[in-house]
């Protein structure tokens, strides 16, 4: 074997064993089988149903399950939207979407986006952190349009209940759940 086969050989179980799913489940490589990572018992995780019945209870809102994917959404009606001057129907896209499915290891992963008035997305953001979500990006989500909107995107994996929740608490700062403004103190 060749030192440039010997480094490759080497080198490809360690480079796709830090790519994808950080949960602990097996990588395959290739021709050459896979490389064994730690795998949760399977009584640790509940059943698919149960995880999102848990997500749901925490979210405070059913979803739909379609191909393993167990998608919620929130469409943002109390936003009036506008792009130069014409109004953007909510059922455009106008919705935060989260999605959830189990990895072949048994832990729940979200893959999701909120969309955000331009003055909701650092609460967003902060919250999702300080919840241990990975916000992956954050930008405009149209052009033109007005009130300014970005999206926030983000990934995680773990336990279903503690994923919901953790995105409730970034609800809370979008819309109808934000806190309102404080009141004036004094003439």
């Amino acid at each position: 074997m060749s030192i440039s086969n010997f480094k490759f050989t080497i080198l490809l179980p360690l480079v796709l064993s830090l790519v994808g799913c950080t949960c602990g489940c097996s990588t395959t490589i290739g021709n050459s089988g896979t490389v064994p990572r730690a795998i949760p018992p399977a009584d640790e995780e509940p059943s698919q149903a149960d995880a999102w019945k848990q997500v749901a209870e925490a979210l405070g809102k059913a979803g739909e399950l379609k191909d393993g994917v167990y998608t919620v959404s929130f469409p943002r009606d109390d936003l009036n939207v506008r792009i130069e001057g014409m109004d953007v129907p909510t059922g455009a896209g106008i919705e935060s979407t989260f999605h959830f499915y189990q990895c072949s290891c048994g832990k729940t992963v979200v893959i999701g986006q909120f969309v955000c008035a331009d003055y909701e997305a650092n609460d967003v953001a902060y919250a999702l952190q300080k919840e241990n979500l990975l916000v992956s990006a954050m930008g405009p989500y149209l052009l033109y349009e007005k009130p300014r909107l970005m999206v926030v995107r983000f990934q995680a994996e773990g336990k279903p209940q503690p994923l919901a929740a953790a995105i409730k608490s970034a609800i809370n700062w979008t819309g109808k759940n934000r806190m309102p403004p404080p009141q004036k103190l004094g003439p």
